[in-house]
């Protein structure tokens, strides 16, 4: 190594020295807090979906339902007024 490469590398080794210890407890604690938070923001946008989505779902058989249900007492009236 060259006599500048050196001075840098140790000068490093002595600043990095220098800085604060990282606390990678308290780190992942928050990350983990974080993280639970998000999944469970993600888990209720996808419940309100799936609830959506069945209510979707049942809708157009509902508004079929009331369609024959129509449909079959217009008949029945017909067939009253007739006999």
């Amino acid at each position: 190594m060259c006599e500048q490469t050196e001075e840098i590398v140790n000068e490093t080794r002595a600043t990095s020295q220098e800085k604060r210890p990282f606390n990678i407890e308290s780190y992942l604690d928050e990350f983990s807090r974080a993280l639970a938070n998000d999944v469970r923001q993600l888990l209720d946008e996808v419940s309100a979906v799936a609830q959506g989505r069945m209510e979707a779902k049942t809708e157009p058989a509902a508004l079929q339902g009331e369609k024959l249900e129509g449909s079959t007492r217009g008949n029945q009236h017909k067939l009253e007024d007739m006999g």
